[in-house]
């Protein structure tokens, strides 16, 4: 997992089997304060162990939001699905993610306008086998992208002469 910048953890290898909650949830206001005054809170989801997608599998990812802790009356803030509104399947480009281990599903920060205080992400696996598992965090910067291990790609250091 990316620590470095981690404000908290939703997802460590959670399995997206049926419809579930992300294990933890996050206190957004204590996010946000820990943060400062203008930072942005981001989100990352990825791929821990990919989907072999050997049947029709659907999947939709839902960031939720309350002013409970027990999420009596959650509020979608939006929803990660294919381009139709509908799951993710088999066939869609939207899937490409969930078929390698590793890869960043979303990576995106908290809209401004989301004041309530606490947050989860929503799982939702319809149909098929899941062998997905996903890592989902809360970062106070952007998290790394899908390139070879983060190594450092450009310097400002050169070759003496």
């Amino acid at each position: 997992m990316y620590i470095e910048q981690s404000l908290g953890e939703f997802s460590d290898g959670q399995l997206v089997n049926g419809a579930a909650a992300s294990d933890n949830v996050l206190n957004l206001g204590l996010a946000r304060h820990q943060v400062g005054v203008g930072g942005q809170v981001w989100l990352w989801l990825r791929t821990n162990v990919a989907e072999d997608f050997g049947e029709s599998e659907t999947f939709i990812f839902a960031f939720e939001v309350d002013d409970n802790e027990d999420f009596t009356s959650p509020r979608c803030v939006f929803a990660l699905c294919d381009t139709d509104g509908s799951a993710i399947a088999t066939g869609d480009p939207e899937s490409t993610a969930l078929k390698t281990a590793g890869k960043t599903i979303f990576a995106g920060t908290v809209p401004y306008n989301v004041t309530e205080q606490y947050c989860r992400w929503y799982y939702t696996h319809a149909t098929g086998t899941a062998v997905l598992t996903v890592d989902a965090m809360m970062l106070a910067g952007p998290p790394p992208m899908n390139d070879a291990g983060s190594q450092v790609y450009t310097s400002n250091v050169t070759v003496p002469s």
